[in-house]
């Protein structure tokens, strides 16, 4: 496992104007959810390895 995020969650009802710092796990990778980790029913994305701050302005 690296530092970089391997999946965004795109689900519409969890993209915010204000995004979360969050990470969770999903296939034993980091995972990044606007409405935070703990939201329910993500729709997981792989990325090109973001960083948080890559994803958030990419969601945004």
């Amino acid at each position: 496992m690296n530092n970089s995020i391997e999946f965004v969650c795109v689900r519409p009802e969890h993209q915010n104007d204000s995004p979360r710092e969050s990470l969770t796990m999903h296939e034993d990778a980091w995972a990044y959810c606007p409405s935070g980790g703990a939201a329910a029913g993500h729709t997981w994305k792989a990325t090109a390895h973001f960083t948080v701050a890559e994803a958030k302005q990419t969601l945004a």
